[in-house]
């Protein structure tokens, strides 16, 4: 999943009258077996050596669900 946030860190937008800074937020399902791969590959294309280029959030997702069956997903 793919989209866009707005926020202040470290560095303001001093042209938007909030301030606020445009982001693109990237969401990814990643199996266990693969989260360190995954996250190394991101970081080795994502780096610019620029303060700011980015975060990477790892966290574990016990169940999900799928609404419109009705079920527990079997596989992440």
């Amino acid at each position: 999943m793919c989209f866009e946030i707005k926020g202040k860190g470290h560095y303001a937008n001093l042209y938007a009258s909030s301030g606020m800074t445009q982001r693109t937020c990237i969401e990814l399902l990643v199996g266990t077996d693969r989260v360190k791969q995954v996250a190394e590959e991101i970081m080795e294309i994502a780096y610019t050596g620029v303060d700011g280029d980015g975060t990477i959030s790892i966290e574990k997702i016990d169940a999900l669900e799928k609404i419109g069956m009705k079920s527990l997903c079997e596989e992440i």
